[in-house]
């Protein structure tokens, strides 16, 4: 797949805020999206799909350090439940790339993303904080998963990274 620059509008989205390690991940999502499942006040047809927010990735490279992320999911409206947040993923130009496989190669389609948007000299929204890059928008949102399909060759995740609007 090639990596492409579109403008997304902001989306309503449903999420915990965890900090977890990235070997953990994978069992976090899933426990977390369980939870969500159980509110019985979330209205089910608001849902879209699945959505990981990284907030910060410090641990990330080395695999076993803490990552702190927003799980949940993308809705058509705003949904208040107990233990989760109402927020809203940012609009902007946004670096996407769609990854077509098992999650666990997600590592090389962000890579290729983000070596992408250096070679083409677009910037990330992100800072540095307290020595940790804390991104302003960094997304996977899960199309078409293990729910849809036992066979991990057909689930599809979209990559994106929100980017630095240029100054005029």
């Amino acid at each position: 797949m090639i990596p492409e620059i579109k403008h997304y509008p902001a989306t309503h989205f449903v999420s915990k805020n965890v900090e977890t390690s990235f070997t953990a991940l994978a069992q976090t999502v899933e426990r977390t999206l369980i939870d969500l499942h159980k509110q019985p006040q979330i209205d089910f047809d608001a849902l879209r799909y699945p959505v990981i927010q990284y907030l910060n990735t410090s641990g990330m490279p080395m695999k076993n350090g803490a990552i702190h992320v927003n799980i949940g999911m993308a809705t058509k409206a705003p949904l208040r439940s107990e233990g989760f947040i109402t927020s809203i993923l940012p609009a902007g130009k946004y670096a996407a790339l769609v990854h077509k496989g098992p999650y666990l190669t997600l590592v090389d389609t962000h890579a290729q993303l983000q070596e992408w948007v250096t070679r083409n000299g677009k910037e990330f929204q992100k800072e540095v904080v307290g020595g940790e890059v804390v991104w302003k928008s960094r997304l996977e949102l899960y199309l078409k998963g293990a729910e849809s399909s036992p066979d991990p060759g057909v689930w599809v995740t979209e990559v994106r990274y929100l980017l630095k609007e240029k100054s005029k």
